[in-house]
């Protein structure tokens, strides 16, 4: 094909006006094809973030509006229950068994104490005397029944204060002599004196611990990380996971003032007015988390039943998030790339063809390198497992729940009773070998042991990947019941810190800890009341100021590590292999992206405009001359960068344990790549041989050269990240 006729392509295909709208229609189908994907995937992102928050808040709502129905109702069980007491009671011509029915029916599925307080005047005694010779084996087994005298010198409740007593639910808080919570509805008794009138004579009751009457109940599980917990009309903690916020009379409406953002303080108190449901976003009191709090009122008592949902825990998981992104990412870029071509095929002359055909090169560059940061990106925002997946511990229901599962483990395998011991530890200093696969720690633990048990038996710390240990105690203490002991210590272990995404890579550094003697039943347990806030971002388990050089800590976090032996260490009458379980430190990290960003991604952006730089001088057709770039250079130029890149490879390989291919060595590839092509592309240019090479002095390679190497850089980091 003479150059002549190459020159004239353009007007030719518009000549044939049949292909020339065939190739239109296709261009303008793949573009509305890839603008539909691009759109589906949008609206589907979109709906699924929507979806997902909708679906938070709708799982708190019918949990709390649940539970707080679950509680009115027991509420209202008790209210009827006395209401009944006190008008069998106060009748005229008492029926032991009716009242002997209504106690036995209530008592098999409530867990209250039912009581009757009687005045010590002649009508209340009568009743009092009536009950206690009619019932006096039956009722007194199921009730109890006091008479006080008439004046608050002896301790008694006098008709004028039975007169202005409030019948109801009474208001309750924290009980130091019963060291609990203790709900109380009570009902003034009446009946018919001697003189026919309506009179007082004491009062019914019904009391129970707060804890007992919770475990009454039957709730939903609100997953690991979800809790509930009571609060009063006035706002003051009534029930809690942490019960130093009850034991303290905690005020939740004196708290949101000062603490929470005023949006939401005033839905909380505009609520608790008014006697309405509401819910907030804010951080959780236990761990720091971003949670949300739904509120819905008790109508019989008024409370509020309150439940927390941890979002992290509920929401789309980052993983998830980040292929999501990065098909849309990727949707985009097409539709871009499709919508270029098509608006080239609509210019008029060759000339405007040609100076869009040079913008679109650049256009489609920008586009591709923008995308390969985006993808970056994403990766840094979205790329680390969440701790919530590996199941961290931050609350004490966990812990409950985690002793009891091991408790009816022993149970079933008719093995010793567990005994679990608390145990902390912080970390002072972490260095990471990677050559090695090994991380150095410092730091200071401590255990908490029970009173009665022999710590010598049961205490102790050992880390099963430890290369070498030095430790030594620091301190010991009798504390509220429990001998409290410290060590300080200095230990090597064996890490997995295999790479294959350097240098956007991230390391788990698990601490693994157990009992030092392995076939006793005792479990260590993190001590999380030790920590002021349990929030695995907030890296509590690690001391101020704490960094690991070249790294960054995400995260710090207890969870539990446990899986079965493959060997029976020589115990041949063991009926199932022995289980490791181990309480783990684990402390995320990730590389310090952006000296990794200066220090290998700059150098290959510079080498690429180099051999550009190359291209560009032998296929500039007035200039190509002036410069002399010919064959010779070109291969000096790829000699000199291939011994660069050997270099730099095995460096690297030195400094990281290779999970495969590295992400980095990836790119280096595709510069190996470019290179090649541009000594090919200089013979041929020399030769004259080859139409991609040849027409208008090689200048299709050259449009080519940033969009095909740019798409090659992107496509290999997003199989690389996806």
């Amino acid at each position: 094909m003479s150059l002549d006729k190459i020159e004239q392509w353009r007007p030719l295909l518009k000549k044939n006006s049949t292909l020339y709208k065939r190739v239109k229609v296709v261009m303008l189908l793949l573009t509305g094809l890839a603008g539909g994907v691009l759109i589906y995937l949008s609206v589907n992102l979109a709906f699924l973030l929507y979806s997902n928050n909708s679906e938070i808040q709708t799982r708190a709502i019918n949990a709390a509006v649940a539970d707080s129905h679950k509680i009115d109702n027991m509420a209202r069980s008790v209210e009827r229950t006395v209401r009944d007491i006190t008008l069998v009671t106060g009748e005229s011509e008492f029926n032991e068994n009716k009242l002997i029915g209504i106690l036995s029916e209530k008592r098999s599925n409530v867990p209250w104490r039912y009581s009757i307080s009687f005045l010590s005047d002649a009508d209340s005694l009568t009743v009092c005397r009536r009950l206690s010779i009619s019932g006096r084996t039956s009722i007194q087994g199921i009730m109890d029944m006091r008479v006080f005298g008439t004046s608050d010198a002896r301790g008694g409740l006098p008709s004028e204060s039975l007169a202005g007593m409030k019948d109801g639910w009474q208001k309750v808080a924290w009980n130091k002599n019963d060291k609990a919570v203790i709900l109380r509805y009570q009902k003034r008794l009446y009946t018919i004196g001697s003189s026919g009138e309506k009179k007082i004579i004491g009062v019914v009751s019904a009391r129970t611990p707060l804890d007992d009457f919770q475990k009454s109940l039957v709730y939903q599980n609100l997953g690991q990380y979800g809790y509930r917990f009571i609060v009063n009309g006035d706002g003051v903690m009534l029930d809690h996971p942490d019960k130093n916020l009850v034991i303290n009379n905690f005020n939740l409406l004196n708290y949101a003032r000062s603490t929470y953002a005023a949006d939401n303080s005033n839905n909380l108190l505009h609520a608790f007015k008014t006697k309405t449901g509401t819910s907030i976003f804010e951080k959780s009191i236990i761990n720091g988390q971003k949670t949300i709090f739904r509120f819905e009122p008790v109508a019989s008592t008024g409370w509020f039943m309150g439940l927390a949902l941890l979002v992290d825990e509920l929401t789309v998981s980052d993983g998830f998030l980040k292929q999501q992104w990065m098909q849309l990412l990727t949707a985009f870029i097409i539709f871009l790339v499709l919508s270029g071509l098509y608006f080239i095929l609509l210019s008029p002359s060759s000339e405007v063809f040609n100076k869009r055909l040079k913008q679109y090169s650049w256009v489609v560059s920008v586009i591709f390198i923008a995308g390969l940061i985006c993808i970056w990106v994403i990766h840094i925002a979205r790329g680390a497992t969440s701790p919530y997946e590996d199941k961290c511990i931050t609350t004490f229901s966990q812990i409950e729940q985690y002793k009891q599962e091991q408790t009816d483990k022993a149970l079933q395998t008719q093995s010793s009773p567990p005994q679990f011991i608390q145990t902390g530890i912080t970390i002072n200093s972490l260095s990471v070998s990677e050559p090695n696969e090994m991380a150095e720690v410092y730091g200071t633990m401590w255990q908490r042991i029970p009173a009665g048990m022999d710590a010598k038996q049961v205490g102790g710390i050992l880390f099963p990947d430890q290369i070498e240990t030095k430790m030594y105690e620091s301190f010991r203490m009798e504390e509220n019941g429990f001998q409290v002991i410290g060590w300080n210590f200095c230990t090597r272990l064996q890490q997995d810190l295999k790479s294959s995404l350097y240098p956007f890579d991230r390391y788990n550094i698990k601490i693994r800890m157990c009992q030092p003697k392995k076939f006793e039943s005792i479990i260590l347990v993190p001590d999380i009341a030790s920590y002021k806030i349990t929030s695995p971002k907030a890296n509590p388990m690690v001391s101020d100021g704490f960094a690991i050089s070249g790294w960054n800590v995400n995260n710090t976090y207890f969870n539990f590590s446990e899986q079965p032996d493959n060997i029976d260490f020589g115990r041949r009458t063991l009926m199932e292999r022995p289980i490791v379980k181990d309480l783990a430190l684990n402390i995320t990290v990730e590389r310090d992206w952006l000296s990794s960003v200066i220090s290998m991604m700059i150098p290959i952006f510079i080498i690429m405009v180099i051999l550009f730089s190359g291209v560009y001088m032998i296929t500039h057709e007035n200039d190509s001359e002036s410069f002399s770039f010919d064959a010779n250079e070109a291969v000096a130029i790829g000699t000199a960068f291939t011994m660069f890149l050997v270099v730099t490879i095995q460096s690297v390989r030195i400094q990281v344990i290779p999970l495969g291919i590295l992400y980095i060595e990836k790119l280096y590839f595709i510069i190996y790549f470019v290179m090649l092509v541009n000594v090919i592309f200089v013979f041929a240019i020399t030769k004259q041989s080859g139409f991609l090479f040849t027409y208008r002095h090689g200048i299709f390679y050259r449009y080519l050269y940033w969009p095909l190497y740019s798409s090659m850089f992107y496509l290999v980091t997003l199989f690389s990240f996806y």
